[in-house]
């Protein structure tokens, strides 16, 4: 298992690093690649001559197929990474409740093996009562030559022998069984620590490769208005007009400032990151942050007086605990509250904090995670496609719109799969929210 574990980090490790590279390479992180973009000027000189014409458009459809190809290869990237996170923070889900269920076991064995030991104690305190508190002399004390005495007296030694070995025999059987359960629970939580990490480090991972293939997204739609306004004036074999330019100026200045508002908007992140890291490590501690933000045009709930808030609408039609996945007909988890309210029904943020995820998340489909302020996080899976409305990092408000249901990933209807994690593990969403005035 350690091995195995072992192995899983390094691929982590290293799959975070190629992702990095990836988003360094992609658009966002690298405005070189807008520059190399034809200008209008260069589309009034190719006009000079036919050669430089048919050049210069095969060089933008060339780049246009280039920027279709890179989205299409970051998307395939981060759909890969989000298929790992879902296997890796499967193992850990599932390490985490059977680490759960075995603690609760072994509490209740413990009081079972207090209530045995009481007993017994009871039995012999009862018995010694009866025979005068020396129950050994009393036994033995008869006369042989007192036959009929004496076998009575053999009689009852034995039936007291049998109820003292009865209850020393449970309280023993209990104790054992208190132990052991204690020891795999011990066992288990070493698991479910080494799996923790290993989730960790394929959520970053997974986050890193999603957010490349956003950027790699915008940068193609963007550049790729430009170029194709470019294209068509050059294969019209026409001067461009001021229509033509507005447009695709336009299209440069948005693709531009979209590209620096992300640089921006990542190095602030890094930089947020960079500062919390440094002194929690300076205090050998350290605390999450969480805020308010922005919302959609779609009216949002209210947020109750206890912070939270209800994150859809609809009727729960699948709850938390282990089933047969409607899909894959497997005896497995399922680590949430589903709520089906209708495809592009509101998803609103449960509680103010931070977006620590969003993006494709294996069977999950498009996901979001949200992280608050009291170390609580709450998952939001199944988007549909151009739904997700919050990035990575963003701070969000309780009842903010953040998406909208779908039926992306394994999924057999548009709902909302909505998850309650506590020191990173599912719990049950409903008895959760109830406790904060939230009926889900």
């Amino acid at each position: 298992m350690s091995e195995r574990l072992t192995v899983r980090r390094r691929l982590a490790t290293a799959v975070s690093a190629v992702a990095l590279a990836g988003l360094l390479s992609v658009g966002v992180a690298q405005p070189a690649m807008a520059a190399d973009y034809p200008s209008w000027s260069d589309v009034q000189t190719a006009r000079s001559s036919e050669a430089r014409t048919e050049a210069l458009i095969s060089r933008i459809k060339t780049q246009i197929a280039q920027l279709a190809s890179a989205a299409s290869a970051a998307a395939a990237e981060a759909a890969q990474r989000g298929a790992e996170l879902e296997e890796a923070d499967t193992d850990f889900q599932n390490a985490a409740y059977r680490t759960s269920e075995l603690e609760t076991q072994a509490a209740a064995a413990e009081e079972a093996a207090a209530d045995a030991r009481r007993s017994a104690g009871r039995v012999v305190s009862q018995m010694s009562r009866g025979t005068g508190g020396d129950l050994t002399a009393t036994l033995i004390g008869e006369s042989v030559d007192d036959t009929d005495g004496f076998l009575k007296s053999m009689s009852y030694a034995s039936k007291v022998n049998d109820v003292l070995q009865t209850s020393y025999g449970r309280a023993v059987y209990e104790q054992r069984n208190a132990e052991s359960l204690a020891d795999q629970a011990v066992e288990a939580r070493a698991v479910r620590e080494e799996l923790r990490i290993v989730a960790e480090e394929a959520l970053q991972a997974a986050q890193e490769a999603s957010v490349a293939a956003d950027a790699a997204v915008a940068e193609q739609e963007n550049a790729r208005t430009l170029m194709e306004a470019q294209l068509v004036v050059l294969t019209e074999r026409r001067a461009a007009t001021e229509a033509d330019y507005a447009a695709g100026e336009a299209a440069r200045i948005k693709a531009e400032a979209a590209a620096k508002a992300e640089r921006e908007r990542l190095a602030a992140i890094a930089a947020e990151e960079a500062r919390k890291k440094a002194e929690a490590e300076a205090a050998a501690g350290g605390g999450n942050s969480g805020g308010g933000g922005g919302g959609g045009s779609t009216p949002a709930p209210p947020p109750v007086t206890s912070g939270w808030a209800k994150p859809t609408t609809g009727y729960i039609s699948s709850s938390f605990g282990y089933r047969m996945h409607p899909v894959y007909g497997t005896w497995r988890l399922h680590g949430g509250t589903d709520i089906a309210g209708g495809c592009g029904t509101p998803i609103y943020a449960a509680a103010s904090g931070r977006v620590i995820y969003s993006g494709w998340y294996g069977t999950y489909g498009n996901w979001i995670l949200i992280q608050h302020p009291d170390g609580t996080q709450t998952g939001y899976a199944h988007i549909v496609d151009g739904g997700r409305l919050v990035g990575y990092g963003q701070q969000v408000g309780a009842g903010q719109l953040i998406a909208r249901q779908g039926t992306t990933g394994a999924s057999t209807g548009c709902h909302l799969h909505f998850e309650v994690r506590v020191n990173g593990a599912q719990i049950n969403a409903v008895p959760f929210m109830r406790a904060r005035g939230i009926s889900l």
